[in-house]
């Protein structure tokens, strides 16, 4: 799977992860094999976490950067969902696109910016649109019941000045 830039292979895996959320024929579902318990894709900075169970938790985390193509401004966001591919948490959803989506503007739809998403919001500030704010993946770890991702997010903060360090860490727990 060759994309060349981290910004093609984003967008190549977001078109992947809305076809693989598309319910199923119930034939395809019954001769479908058990999805693997992690798929990461650290390039991107996304990882999926599967419980093993069909009505267990489902986990999702994205790092990024705020340049990707059909960009929310949601570097260290999450869903979660549990025995359905709809999340429960996290990412708010779609949204009524407009001519402004695709302007300068597209930020003050709050579906589209760091207000819709589970992200920090420091000193009441949103995230930054744009380059420069690439999550960095600091640890990736599974030890086989646990599973463990760190980014730092400090760039997608770019107009704060002064902020050192910023880390979001997930930890996902196959057992429970």
């Amino acid at each position: 799977f060759k994309t060349g830039s981290p910004e093609k292979f984003a967008a190549a895996l977001h078109e992947q992860l809305l076809i693989w959320s598309l319910p199923q024929k119930e034939a395809e579902r019954s001769a479908a094999r058990q999805p693997e318990r992690i798929s990461s894709f650290p390039t991107a900075g996304v990882f999926i976490f599967r419980h093993p169970q069909p009505d267990g938790l489902n986990f999702v985390c994205k790092g990024g950067n705020n340049q990707e193509l059909h960009n929310h401004n949601d570097v260290g966001s999450f869903s979660i969902a549990c025995g359905s591919p709809q999340p429960v948490v996290g990412d708010l959803g779609g949204t009524v696109y407009t001519r402004d989506t695709f302007t300068n503007k597209r930020y003050e739809n709050k579906l589209l910016c760091s207000y819709g998403h589970p992200v920090p919001f420091i000193d009441e500030t949103p995230q930054s649109p744009g380059k420069g704010t690439q999550a960095k993946v600091l640890k990736f770890a599974e030890n086989g019941s646990q599973a463990e991702v760190v980014f730092d997010i400090r760039k997608a903060y770019c107009k704060l000045k002064g902020v050192k360090t910023l880390e979001r860490r997930f930890c996902y727990d196959f057992s429970g």
